[in-house]
Parts: structure tokens; C-alpha cells; sequence
């Protein structure tokens, strides 16, 4: 997904949300810009390997395939060196830095699957995955 079409599906999910009005949607851009602004300063020095060595819970990477904003390879060495009681990571072979609006289904798919599945598996192709039953939530 190239960046203006990406824009445009975020501009889009926003003009039809009905959370948002259209004061909120005017504001999207110069909030993003404002937060980014001020917090990047602190992004580029944060250092995961660093801070969260060790995690008592079960960890998903989830990861684009062409994400130019956070390399293949700063994750895969992240992930190979994070320890975790279970670990995954889920490369989405069609994104880049957002998977969840370039491959929406996929994506939902598998973060459902990761929470709600006793054991968490990913399908060795999108044909495949597409061809398994759907999930259904239990109360």
C-alpha cells in the first residue's frame, strides 16, 4: 500500500467513524504532527533490548514485511533475544509499518487468534489462512 492510498484509508475510517465528528477529523493531522513532534526526541532514544529484557506474559510481534519505519532486522534480533513464556513473531509479507490497515483480515484474524487460542498458530499462506473455519467467540 503506497503512503497517500494508506492516508487515505486512515481519512477514510475517520470521515466514517461515528465516534469521531468533523472537528475531530480536521484536528487528526495537527495532533499527529504536535505528538510526534514533541515525542520523537525520546522514541529515537528508547531502546526495547534494553528496557524489557524479560516478559512474564506471552509476546506477538506482529511485524510488515517492508516497514521502513522499523527494520526486519532491529525486530528478528529484539525477538530472538527478548525471553518470554511463549513467543511469536508474524511477518505480514504484504505491509509495511501497518499491517492492521493493509492486511485488515489477516490481522484481526491472528490478534483474535492470539488472544482467545489456548495454543497460537499461523498459517503457512494467506490462501490457507483464508480457507480455515472462522473463529467463534465463546462467552
Amino acid at each position: 500500500c503506497s503512503g497517500w492510498m494508506l492516508k487515505a484509508k486512515v481519512a477514510l475510517k475517520l470521515l466514517t467513524a461515528p465516534e469521531y465528528s468533523w472537528a475531530d477529523v480536521l484536528r487528526y493531522h495537527s495532533c499527529v504532527t504536535s505528538t510526534l513532534h514533541r515525542l520523537w526526541p525520546e522514541v529515537e532514544q528508547y531502546n526495547a533490548s534494553v528496557t524489557v529484557s524479560e516478559l512474564a506474559v506471552p509476546l506477538f510481534l506482529f511485524h510488515g514485511r517492508y516497514d521502513r519505519c522499523t527494520s526486519a532486522e532491529l525486530v528478528e534480533g529484539y525477538f530472538g533475544q527478548v525471553r518470554a513464556p511463549q513467543k511469536h513473531l508474524v511477518w505480514f509479507e504484504r505491509s509495511g509499518h501497518q499491517p492492521d490497515l493493509e492486511e485488515p483480515q489477516r490481522f484481526q484474524r491472528l490478534v483474535l487468534r492470539a488472544f482467545l487460542a489456548e495454543e497460537f498458530q499461523v498459517a503457512e499462506t494467506d490462501a490457507a489462512l483464508e480457507l480455515e473455519a472462522p473463529l467463534q467467540l465463546v462467552n
